[in-house]
């Protein structure tokens, strides 16, 4: 019995938003491959925590998205920011 409980006890309840259409997509593939969306990021989880290479690789994957992406982020603003140097410098006759 008191394996039950500290398997109980040793859970996290973990809440996250994901797009409507990627919910709906990973639902019907859990349906069809007759296992929960719960069974599947239990999964996914353990496959972390065994530091399981295909998980892993997700995740530099993402990692290298998200940095290339706050890279653009950091271009466009930097580049936003020379044109408007540039462009309050001729309204005010600078060079």
């Amino acid at each position: 019995m008191s394996a039950i409980i500290k398997t109980v006890e040793n859970r996290k309840s973990v809440h996250f938003n994901i797009r409507q259409s990627a919910h709906s997509a990973l639902r019907i593939a859990c349906f069809k491959s007759n296992i929960t969306m719960q069974e599947f990021f239990d999964e996914i989880s353990q496959r972390v925590e065994a530091d399981s290479a295909d998980v892993m690789t997700i995740i530099s994957d993402l990692s290298e998205r998200k940095r290339s992406n706050q890279i653009e982020k950091i271009s466009q603003s930097d580049t936003d920011t020379v044109y408007n140097i540039i462009e309050n410098a001729s309204v005010f006759g600078e060079k």
